[in-house]
């Protein structure tokens, strides 16, 4: 996935060095959450965040990526979250 690139903004730190370490931030070309942004942010944010020990439910938006169509968002969902999606 291609990512907005970090521009120097000062004393030659980048944009992105300036946000807190526990913020996560993603930018891409589309001005919507596709499938692949969508996974990622399951593996990469959501499932460092909630107690896979237990079941989770994730409420979500009607965007194609997260819904049935997009087969694979709710196996990344459940395999790295323990999460069901409704």
């Amino acid at each position: 996935m291609e990512y907005y690139k970090s521009t120097i903004v000062e004393n030659g730190m980048t944009e992105s060095d300036m946000w807190a370490n526990d913020v996560f931030v993603r930018f891409q070309n589309k001005s919507w959450a596709d499938s692949e942004y969508s996974n990622e942010w399951i593996e990469e944010c959501y499932a460092k965040q909630v107690d896979t020990s237990s079941l989770n439910l994730l409420l979500c938006d009607n965007l194609n990526a997260q819904t049935d169509v997009n087969g694979t968002f709710k196996k990344v969902a459940k395999e790295s979250a323990n999460t069901v999606r409704c």
